[in-house]
Order: C-alpha cells, then sequence, then structure tokens
C-alpha cells in the first residue's frame, strides 16, 4: 500500500467513525473497501 493510499485508508477510517449520516458513512465504507480490494488484488498477484 502506497503512503497515500494509507493516509486515504486513515482519512476514512476516521470520517466513517464519526458520520452521522446513513448515506454518506455507506460512501465512505464503499470507498474504504475499495481500497481494501486494490491492495488484496496487489497481494495476490
Amino acid at each position: 500500500m502506497t503512503p497515500d493510499e494509507r493516509e486515504r485508508m486513515a482519512i476514512l477510517c476516521e470520517r466513517i467513525a464519526k458520520e452521522k449520516n446513513l448515506t454518506k458513512f455507506m460512501e465512505l465504507v464503499e470507498q474504504l473497501n475499495d481500497l481494501l480490494k486494490h491492495k488484496e488484488q496487489r497481494l495476490r498477484s
């Protein structure tokens, strides 16, 4: 995972923890899942 991706993940996790709007929460979780999927794909390669 690149430093930028790590930073993005930390920011997303912080925002997810604080988010009170369900729609926005789900959008943030989807973004985090995308980051994790990309990492998984790189690890499998």
